[in-house]
Parts: structure tokens; C-alpha cells; sequence
């Protein structure tokens, strides 16, 4: 039969452990998420042209947008891509995007009208990105109405995975998200239509991420709300269940 004195004894020993883990955990969740998030909602006063910086510091066709209405919107007809430095810290097992690509009135999406998301590039140049002669990855609705995930290799843009999403049109304000897994498993979505692909292997991120969209209307398009985030590793989940297990049974353990 434990003492008084010895039950005390245990509370006083099982909540310092419990303090102990909960502080070790804490640190390893925001030491890796802290590092690794980044995000854009161009909120910065109005600049037209646009120079390329906001919240995040931007490089590409920034000279053709301009920051109005918490957005960048693209006033003249044309290409643009925008690409911010994502880095690689934080993002060795995966990671996920968003960013919004949206217009006023109405635009159809055919061969000279498309537009998403950047998810990777090897390079930061817009023009390279644009014809794909670079390493890297987007998802995009493109001619044909289609939701289409693809891939560059350094020769030109590829559909990995190709998805029909029916009439399209800017003027829905689409979501685009997309991640990817350390084992190669995509999964995008453009708010409506979702799909994945698995690319049967780890895949080479580059260090790049944004926007690109194209429209030949005099009605412009915009971009908001863009967020790349890494994907908590297997061995940050296994902390948080077995912590959490573990504080259980510390606290059973010393305070019966």
C-alpha cells in the first residue's frame, strides 16, 4: 500500500514527465512546419505595375500585374508566370499547394485561355517554365476542359494525368491544390474535380512554385491566396501517437 507521501511523490514525478514530452513534441511540430510554410494573399498597398513583392518576393512577368483589391491581376492579354522561392528545408517528404486563379466576367478555357499552379520548377526564368524546358510540375486547366496534371523534363510540357471537368470558366474563381507524397502519390483538385496519380517513386522537386495562366480576352485575369506547406514526415506522426500514448501511461503509471 503506497504512502501518502509516496502518491505526492509519483504526481509531482509523472506531471514533470508529461511536461517534459509535451515540450520535446512541441518543438519538433513547430521547429518543422515553421520553416517550411509559405504563404501569399497580395495584400500589399496598390502598385501598378506590380513589382514583384508583397508578402513574398516574387520573380517572372511580375512587371505585367498589378496589386489591387488584396489580388494580382493581370490588366493586358497575354502569358504570365510568377514564381516565389519555396526553398527546400522542411520539405524532404512532401508538401502541399494552393493558390486561386480567377477572373471577373467571363473566360472560357480553350487553346489561348488556361491557367494553375507552378507546383515545381527547377528554374525561376518564365520563359523557360513556360515552354517546359526545365524540370518540374503543374496542374492546370487546359484546352479541351480538362483538369490536367503534368510534367516537364526539359523538352517541353507532358499530361501525367489528364481528368475532364466539362464547360470551364475563369469566372468560377477555381482552387487549385495539389500534394505530393515521398513515395510519388499525387493528389490534386480544382475545388470541383479531384484526381491522383502515382508516379510509382519518389519524385525531384524543384524550388520554385506560383502561377501561370494565359488569356487573350480583354478581361482580366487575377491570383490570390497561395500557400505551399510541407507534408508532416512518418516519423512526426509516430511522435505525436506515441507521445500521446505515452503520456497516458505516465500519468496511470505514477499516480496510482
Amino acid at each position: 500500500e503506497k504512502t501518502v507521501s509516496q502518491r505526492r511523490m509519483n504526481n509531482i514525478r509523472g506531471k514533470i514527465m508529461s511536461k517534459t514530452i509535451l515540450t520535446i513534441l512541441t518543438c519538433a511540430i513547430w521547429g518543422s512546419a515553421a520553416v517550411a510554410d509559405i504563404s501569399e494573399t497580395f495584400t500589399k498597398s496598390d502598385e501598378t505595375p506590380w513589382n514583384g513583392s508583397a508578402d513574398l518576393t516574387w520573380t517572372g512577368d511580375v512587371g505585367t500585374l498589378d496589386i489591387s483589391g488584396n489580388r494580382a491581376e493581370k490588366p493586358l492579354t497575354g502569358q504570365t508566370t510568377i514564381v516565389t522561392d519555396m526553398g527546400t528545408t522542411g520539405y524532404d517528404l512532401g508538401r502541399a499547394w494552393q493558390g486561386t486563379i480567377g477572373a471577373d466576367s467571363s473566360v472560357s478555357v480553350n487553346a489561348n485561355q488556361y491557367g494553375g499552379l507552378i507546383l515545381a520548377s527547377s528554374s525561376s526564368d518564365a520563359s523557360a517554365i513556360e515552354a517546359g524546358t526545365m524540370t518540374g510540375y503543374r496542374l492546370f486547366w487546359a484546352s479541351g476542359d480538362v483538369l490536367d496534371l503534368q510534367e516537364a523534363s526539359g523538352a517541353g510540357w507532358g499530361s501525367i494525368s489528364t481528368i475532364s471537368i466539362g464547360s470551364a470558366n475563369f469566372n468560377t474563381d477555381p482552387t487549385f491544390t495539389a500534394s505530393v507524397t515521398a513515395g510519388g502519390l499525387f493528389s490534386f483538385s480544382d475545388g470541383t474535380t479531384n484526381g491522383t496519380y502515382n508516379a510509382g517513386g519518389a519524385v525531384t522537386l524543384g524550388q520554385y512554385s506560383g502561377f501561370s495562366f494565359a488569356s487573350i480576352s480583354d478581361r482580366p485575369l487575377f491570383v490570390d491566396d497561395f500557400s505551399v506547406t510541407a507534408i508532416p514526415e512518418p516519423a512526426t506522426l509516430s511522435l505525436i501517437l506515441g507521445s500521446g500514448a505515452g503520456l497516458l501511461w505516465i500519468r496511470r503509471k505514477f499516480t496510482i
